[in-house]
């Protein structure tokens, strides 16, 4: 940023660079900145801103400020306006003060009086020609300032310092020095010595008089720390006294007093006495504070839960100073530095609990933050014990003298930390509150009225959450004791809070009363909590305890009701009612157990219960009546037990003597034969062993000792059973003769099973176990093999799910997918060749599992089975995948097109692609009849597993109804093509579009000035035909015609469908067409624009020229520059009537092709508009020119007709001449020769005639027609064609005529 010079900058830079010792760079960079170049322009613009002071930072930086700052860190310089009115680059000099202002200004301030100001005025030479009265005053007053600043820089350092009188300060307090006092500076002296002594004693009262207490009376909070400050900064203050009155110039005004009798030496001798007080009083004060004052640094670095030690440690020594100093002792003392430990403690626990977070707790951690206030409130209790202990045991802190007890009311050191413990106390409070109705979120009421009372208790917890978020939310200091806002929100939530009891309370006693049992009361109450505990609610409460024991008593009634119900079932010989699935003697003792753990829980809930009501004369009786149902249900439980036992044996011996299995006669099927008694008592004696059921009968522990023995046996036998039976159910015909000898030798080794083999008897199990591996190995192989015939199944239908060709994507308004044919068919013909590998080899591993003779008969059947499942699955697959295409290829709306072809404009005309030419190798038909192939070759994949037969697509393709659907599928195909075909038809109406030629088209319509008929057309020759040229609305005509056939393509549809299945996008041919049209009505638009840009240019470029040519200065006998002004103006005369005329038709042209949308280039329309002036200035100058060359032109007017003259009397005489050189006579030798020569003068004689026409037509000379000239042209013509005739029809003159070919060939060129 560039700034201009300002001499106010310069100035302020010169003044501040000396002052403050700044390098340049810092200055730029000062005025760089844009905020201190307002600054600056605001101190010299603004009358009202009369200060600014510069300042250097601790990096060096210049810092400008207006007014003087605060307080410095370093030196600054400082300008001060003389008058209140704006600085300019003419007055700054004069209207500007500067100076420099130190870091301590009241030091700079005090050196300046006492080393400037004091030393001037104090210099009787300074002074001369004043009056004396004047200077003595002046001397007066300087030294009463001197005295003032020496007094000012004490206090600043906090100390007292004492001011010399004046004539005292050079003497140094000998008696010589006394004696050179003048006589006439005794009274003077005596004066000053008594008022600086009043000044003394003002001084010192002053430091005597201040009390440590004064933060206290002032309303202020000060910790122990300003106590200690206190006394160190008086014994400091005291000391540096003493040492001044102790200094020998203070002694000599002790003697002058003393030796002038002054009024004034008690005085001093009572600042003496009272100096010597205090320093004793601070010393001993200041001895016995630094034992508390460790103690308490130690306590403000320990950790808060720790804080009580330290608060007993702290106490303990402000009782030994208490009882041991000897200025430390009084009440006032205590009370001080109690209320000061009292402030210690209160911010100590206000960090600790952080004021700003105390009460945001309470929608937040509200645990923890409680855990917290409640240790605060321990540590603040601890305080009251440890001073009411120091209180009490006094006497432990005197020894060997009488204890002083603390008589002062506690209210006086402990006022501000009562408030600030009940603040402490009512915040716990609050948050005990909350925690107990905040636990109403997750309480969840049941019965009738549940939904209700439940919304009823979450509005009370949204209420309560609400009432806790205005603490949450609170702006002030909940820990500041002497703000009564927390307390006047308390008091309003406490008020609040007991409405919601009230509420609550209501809202339980309907919940009790909606409960049905004493489970769900219990529950209730378990929820409820503490809640129940407030007395509000716990009045309303306590009916509902009797309410229970009622329930209680109901209960016990019930279960008497269904033990008698069990008991009359019993009595019938029936199966009492029991759980499901358990065995009868288990199930009845668990119906009693559960009866009985139903009351024992129910009592267990009611004697949880702690109030009186549980303990009443009721209440035992029915506790009594619950003894009795306890006893009837044992005795049930005994009764059902002992009968089980009596016949348990007689089961366990007989159903053991049974063989292993049975077959069924009719089936043949196998079954396990376990008799279900025996399983009986296996069950009881397990669900026994669950009820920890003693003295079980030993046959049945001893059957259940054995019972994973039968289990292992049943669970075997089950599996050979259900092998053996899967065997005989799932074999199929073609599988059983491969078979059939294995399933022999097993029927033959399960007999004994059936017959002989008991389950008490010897080698079951292994028995069970060979016949389990004879059974297994049978089982996997069959079921191995199986799996194989499912796999070959499966193997085709993986590949075969789908047909061949699908749409793309799969999805339904798509078409065909012909993109990704290819990659479709090496993707599926792979997949079609791994599947046959896998067929081959699982029919391989299965000739392994059935141990097979692969050359026999049962195999080869087995065979036949698997090829036929082989080609049902191709016959599926080849239908399925022709289905789908016949299925898409109908006249139905809501199928889309499957197949699509494009109508195409290209050299040949109007074609499709692909072509639906028959016979085409390229063509529509011949890629339907590729996909049908396609399809049928996925048969020849797969080699045959028959041995013998051929592959499968030759079967495929016999199959008669697979035939019909290729022939039908072909003829859809030619249906749509004709179709197609006929459409194609109809678009040949269009063909002249692209047929005709353009060019051709225009240069006929130029001509005929029209759309040229065939029968013009055919008419027109070779010869010269007048031109008619066509006018501009003819132009419009065509145009029009083009754009209304460009509309009428742009309205065609762009797919055509043919039979619902065949789509046709015409959108090429469209586009082709459209580009086609627009090429033609372009034509005629461009010709149009091309017609009337290039008019304007030529007339531009012929009015430049005739300008440039009428311009140029003509002088008298320019021949040539008069020939070349008259060739102008001929010009401008000749394009005079057509160029008046042109500027019309071109606008109309214009609006034309603006109306299409045809715009012209700008340059265009200028010069529409400034050619019109332009041409008729270039008339205005040729008329202007005409009449200046007229004298010039009459001149040669006359030549020119003299040539004339000349030239009619030279051509009458060349025509004299001619008639008798020119060969008319048969007799001429060398007549071509002859003829030559006059062709050559004639030619000669013609060119001047042309130069005499031409010079005519510029000065408009009349030139005759020179008639004779003519007639020799003419002539000799003639001659010549004569000649010609004469030499062919005579033989004998070829050769001389082959001689003069050469010359007759030119000649005949000449002429014409």
């Amino acid at each position: 940023m560039t700034i201009t010079p300002d001499v106010r900058f310069e100035y302020l830079e010169e003044i501040s660079s000396l002052i403050l010792k700044f390098k340049p760079d810092k200055w730029t960079k000062l005025i760089g900145a844009e905020e201190n170049m307002a600054l600056f322009t605001e101190f010299f613009e603004k009358p009202d801103v009369t200060v600014l002071v510069l300042t250097l930072n601790t990096t060096g930086m210049i810092i400008p400020c207006l007014g003087f700052p605060e307080s410095l860190k370093s030196k600054g310089v400082y300008f001060i306006k003389t008058k209140p009115e704006s600085i300019n680059k003419l007055n700054y000099k004069t209207n500007l003060l500067y100076g420099d202002i130190s870091p301590v200004p009241v030091d700079q301030l005090i050196a300046v009086v006492e080393e400037v100001l004091y030393s001037l005025l104090n210099q009787s030479e300074n002074m001369e020609g004043w009056p004396r009265v004047v200077s003595e005053d002046i001397v007066k007053q300087v030294h009463k300032l001197k005295n003032e600043m020496f007094v000012m820089g004490g206090k600043i350092k906090g100390k007292t310092l004492l001011p010399i009188p004046e004539h005292l300060e050079s003497l140094d307090g000998t008696l010589e020095s006394m004696e050179r006092i003048p006589t006439s500076l005794d009274n003077s002296l005596l004066h000053a010595i008594e008022t600086i002594i009043i000044d003394w004693s003002h001084q010192i009262r002053d430091v005597l008089s201040k009390d440590s207490a004064q933060a206290l009376l002032d309303g202020l909070n000060p910790l122990p720390q300003a106590e200690f400050e206190f006394w160190d900064a008086r014994l400091m203050n005291l000391k540096c006294i003493h040492e001044q009155l102790n200094r020998p110039k203070v002694n000599k005004i002790v003697e002058i007093l003393e030796k002038a009798q002054s009024c004034y030496w008690p005085a001093l001798q009572n600042v003496y006495m009272n100096v010597t007080e205090g320093l004793k009083e601070a010393n001993d004060i200041v001895l016995y504070l630094k034992p508390l004052r460790i103690s308490l640094e130690e306590m403000e670095q320990a950790d808060f839960t720790v804080l009580p030690n330290f608060i007993a440690k702290v106490l303990d020594t402000i009782a030994f100073i208490w009882a041991t100093s000897e200025h430390y002792n009084t009440p006032s003392r205590v009370i001080v530095i109690l209320r000061e430990l009292c402030n210690q403690i209160i911010e100590m626990t206000r960090t600790f609990l952080s004021p700003d977070e105390v009460l945001k707790g309470l929608q937040g951690e509200i645990e923890e933050v409680l855990v917290g206030i409640s240790l605060s409130v321990r540590v603040l209790k601890q305080l009251f014990q440890a001073y009411d202990f120091c209180c009490t045991n006094m006497k432990l802190f005197f020894k060997d003298k009488e204890p002083v007890p603390w008589e002062f009311p506690s209210s006086l050191a402990f006022s501000r930390m009562n408030s600030f413990f009940r603040r402490i106390q009512t915040i716990e409070d609050l948050y005990k509150t909350a925690i107990e109705f905040l636990k109403l979120e997750k309480i969840e009421l049941g019965g009738v009225r549940g939904n209700i009372l439940g919304n009823m208790v979450t509005q009370i917890y949204d209420e309560v959450f609400e009432l806790v978020k205005v603490f949450a939310e609170c702006k002030y200091d909940p820990l500041d004791p002497g703000d009564e806002s927390f307390d006047n929100d308390y008091a309003d939530f406490e008020t609040k809070i007991q409405d919601l009891d009230r509420r609550l309370a209501t809202i339980f006693c309907q919940a009790f009363d909606d409960c049905s049992s004493i489970e769900s009361s219990a529950k209730l109450l378990y929820m409820c909590g503490s809640l129940l505990e407030r007395p509000l609610i716990l009045a309303e409460v306590v009916p509902r305890y009797s309410t229970m024991l009622e329930m209680f008593d109901t209960e016990l009634d019930n279960a008497k009701l269904l033990y008698d119900a069990q008991m009359a079932a019993s009595a019938d010989g029936t199966i009492p009612p029991i759980h499901k699935n358990m065995p009868p003697v288990a199930g009845q003792l668990k119906w009693s157990l559960e009866l009985q753990e139903r009351l024992e829980v129910a009592l267990k809930h009611l004697k949880h219960i702690d109030h009186p009501v549980t303990s009443s004369m009721e209440a035992k009786m029915i506790y009594q009546k619950y003894d009795e149902m306890m006893e009837l249900l044992r005795s049930y439980r005994e009764k059902v037990y002992r009968q089980w036992v009596e016949r348990v044996d007689e089961d366990c011996h007989f159903n053991l003597g049974q063989p292993l299995i049975q077959r069924d006669a009719t089936t043949g099927l196998l079954q396990v034969n376990f008799s279900k008694a025996l399983v009986a008592v296996l069950r009881e004696v397990k669900y026994l062993n669950f009820q920890q059921q003693k003295e079980i009968p030993g046959s049945a522990e001893h059957l259940f000792s054995d019972n994973e023995t039968f289990r292992k046996f049943v669970g075997n036998l089950e599996l050979i059973v259900g092998w053996y039976n899967e065997i005989k159910a799932t074999v199929m015909d073609v599988e059983y003769p491969l078979i059939k000898s294995e399933l022999e030798t097993i029927d033959d080794r399960l007999s004994s099973a059936e017959t002989t083999l008991f389950w008490n008897g010897e080698g079951v199990f292994q028995y069970i176990q060979e016949m389990r591996e004879i059974l297994h190995n049978l089982q996997n192989r069959m079921q191995k093999a199986k799996q194989n015939i499912e796999g070959i199944s499966q193997a085709m239908k993986d590949w075969s799910a789908n047909p061949l060709f699908e749409r793309k994507d799969n999805k339904k308004e798509a078409l065909l997918d012909l993109d990704g044919r290819m990659v479709n068919l090496n993707k599926r013909y792979t997949a079609v060749k791994e599947a046959g590998v896998k067929i081959q080899a699982m029919v391989t591993e299965n000739a392994e599992l059935f141990k097979a003779d692969t050359l026999s008969q049962p195999w080869k059947d087995y065979v036949n089975y698997i090829d036929s499942m082989v080609l049902k699955e191709f016959d599926y697959f080849v239908r399925k995948s022709l289905n789908y295409l016949m299925d898409n290829m109908v006249l139905d709306e809501s199928i889309a097109p499957l197949f699509e072809i494009h109508m195409e404009l290209d050299e040949e005309g109007l074609t499709f692609s692909p072509s639906l030419e028959v016979g085409s190798e390229r063509g529509f038909l011949a890629l339907i009849e590729g996909l049908v192939n396609d399809i049928y070759n996925v048969a020849r994949l797969i080699p045959r597993l028959a041995k013998g037969r051929v592959n499968y697509k030759t079967d495929l393709e016999d199959k008669t109804d697979l035939i019909e659907m290729r022939e039908e599928l072909s003829s859809v195909v030619i249906n749509a093509m004709k179709e197609a075909e006929e459409y194609q038809d109809s678009m040949e109406r269009y063909s002249y579009l692209w047929t005709d030629d353009l060019q051709e088209f225009m240069r006929n319509f130029l001509i005929f000035g029209h759309v040229p008929t065939a029968e013009e057309l055919d008419t027109r020759t070779d010869a010269p035909m007048p031109k008619t040229p066509p006018a501009l609305t003819q132009f419009q005509e065509q145009i029009d015609s083009y754009e209304k056939l460009y509309e009428e393509v742009s309205r065609c549809e762009n797919t055509k469908v043919f039979h619902g299945w065949l789509q046709c996008d015409c959108r090429p041919f469209k586009q082709a067409l459209l580009n086609t049209i627009k090429r033609w009505s372009l034509m005629f638009k461009r010709y149009l624009s091309d017609h009337v840009i290039n008019s304007l240019t030529d007339l531009e470029d012929f009015m430049k020229v005739c300008r440039t040519g009428l311009k140029k200065p003509l002088k008298e006998g320019d021949y040539d520059g008069l020939v070349e002004v008259m060739g102008h103006l001929m010009r401008v005369k000749e394009r005079q009537a057509a160029t008046d005329s042109m500027f019309e038709p071109l606008k109309q042209t214009i609006e034309l092709l603006r109306i299409y949308g045809e715009e012209l280039p700008e340059e265009a329309h200028l010069k529409l508009q400034e050619l019109p002036e332009q041409w008729t200035n270039t008339k205005k100058l040729a008329i202007q020119v005409k009449q200046n060359v007229a004298p010039l032109q009459a001149n040669e007017v006359s030549i020119l007709r003299r040539k004339c003259q000349q030239f009619e009397i030279k051509q009458q005489e060349f025509r004299e001449k001619f008639r008798k050189e020119a060969p008319f006579a048969f007799s001429s030798l060398e007549p071509y020769k002859a003829l030559n020569k006059q062709q050559k003068s004639i030619a000669a004689m013609e060119e001047s005639m042309e130069a005499l026409c031409k010079s005519g037509s510029l000065f408009e000379v009349t030139v005759p027609d020179f008639k004779q000239l003519k007639a020799c042209h003419r002539e000799v013509r003639l001659l010549k064609e004569l000649w010609d005739m004469i030499v062919m029809s005579v033989s004998a003159s070829l050769a001389a005529a082959s001689a003069f070919h050469f010359r007759s060939d030119c000649l005949e060129q000449e002429l014409q």
